[in-house]
């Protein structure tokens, strides 16, 4: 059921770009977090139906699509909201921007976990913002967790706390217990919690919506996206049950005349939220088996590559720091050896010697990429043979 498909022809980023970028058409790319498995066919089923209709022209928000999202979040994670909650966005990325700048101006502090998804200091930089870094602890075992001294003066002087929960690239999925305590300090600040929530679906430990910690001061974003593997179709939104923040956030979404309403779009995304809970399911257990699969080559095969299992998400956060003494050095042992995986860099100043690996390829490119870099791992002076 999730066999490798090969995406040659449709220009899709994941591949295209690290492949045009090192000129190697063969490297294999486990980078960009979508995935090399086919969508369930409910979704293609509704997109296709909609497109065979000869019209695609301005549509309108209708209440059974409303309805979709509504029941999938309640049924999935005891999550309450109502139509009114819901503000669309065209990516979540965007919808983060739109909101970020109803609650900021250019010189205001935004604090954000480190490490954390790169395009949200992007923007945040861009804007003109102050940025504020709260700093994961990192384990022993490789694993992170909240360092709550570092957070209560990370968030002293911050107007808006942004971060993902479940958290990319740690994988971590914050416990309810942590997260009231974030919401405690933003509380005790003034300070507007604005949580990314698009992995919560792909949480393999008990995950907490931050809506149900408190429904003042916070917004969530959520989107099919990640889920069941539309990133493309690119739809996100945000849920508001603070009455003047669900304001504030209309009327900047209003200013930039923000209304995603593609007629494919919908669709699609409708029946994911409607029809889909049985694959999501199988999915999940594919996550996990790929996940086991990895872990269990590098053990064997590979051991002064640090890897755990995480919480959440399809992507391991690899440690080369007994191998290279820099994330540079370890990038380029991959790409020499025909692999591409994402710097740590990329989310974190002082990531240490991580790089960013998606598990969500078939098996078979999978397999062939760890044998690559075993390979290539193999012919190290400094390791044991």
């Amino acid at each position: 059921m999730f066999n490798n498909v090969d995406r040659t022809g449709t220009h899709d980023y994941k591949s295209c770009s690290p492949r045009s970028q090192y000129q190697n058409q063969d490297l294999i790319s486990l980078g960009c977090a979508d995935c090399e498995i086919a969508v369930a066919q409910p979704i293609k089923d509704a997109i296709l139906e909609r497109a065979n209709h000869p019209v695609y022209g301005y549509t309108m928000y209708y209440q059974e699509f409303y309805d979709s999202i509504i029941k999938y979040y309640a049924r999935h994670h005891n999550m309450h909201f109502d139509t009114h909650d819901l503000i669309l966005f065209p990516g979540i990325v965007s919808a983060v921007s739109i909101v970020l700048k109803s609650q900021l101006k250019r010189g205001d502090t935004v604090c954000l976990m480190h490490p954390e998804y790169p395009p949200f200091e992007r923007i945040c930089k861009a804007a003109g913002y102050n940025i504020q870094l709260m700093h994961l602890k990192e384990n022993a075992d490789l694993t992170y967790q909240i360092d709550f001294e570092n957070a209560e003066s990370a968030l002293a002087n911050a107007k808006v706390f942004l971060f993902s929960n479940p958290h990319n690239p740690t994988g971590n999925s914050f416990s309810s217990a942590d997260l009231s305590r974030l919401h405690q300090i933003c509380q005790k600040n003034n300070t507007v919690m604005l949580c990314d929530e698009i992995w919560a679906d792909l949480s393999f430990a008990d995950f907490t919506p931050i809506l149900n910690v408190s429904k003042t001061n916070t917004v969530s974003f959520l989107a099919a996206s990640k889920t069941f593997n539309v990133a493309g179709l690119q739809l996100g939104f945000a849920v508001v049950q603070d009455l003047a923040l669900k304001h504030q956030i209309k009327q900047e979404a209003e200013s930039v005349h923000c209304s995603p309403s593609n007629p494919i779009v919908l669709a699609g995304t409708q029946a994911a939220f409607d029809n889909c809970d049985e694959w999501l399911g199988q999915f999940k257990a594919f996550i996990v088996d790929q996940f086991t699969f990895v872990q269990e080559f590098i053990d064997q095969k590979m051991n002064k590559i640090g890897v755990y299992i995480p919480e959440a998400t399809y992507l391991l956060w690899l440690d080369f720091s007994k191998i290279f003494d820099s994330v540079e050095k370890a990038y380029q042992f991959c790409i020499n050896n025909g692999v591409y995986l994402q710097s740590g860099a990329d989310f974190c100043e002082k990531s240490g010697v991580k790089l960013r690996m998606n598990v969500t390829s078939g098996r078979d490119v999978i397999e062939e990429a760890m044998n690559k870099l075993k390979k290539g791992y193999d012919k190290l002076e400094n390791v044991e043979k």
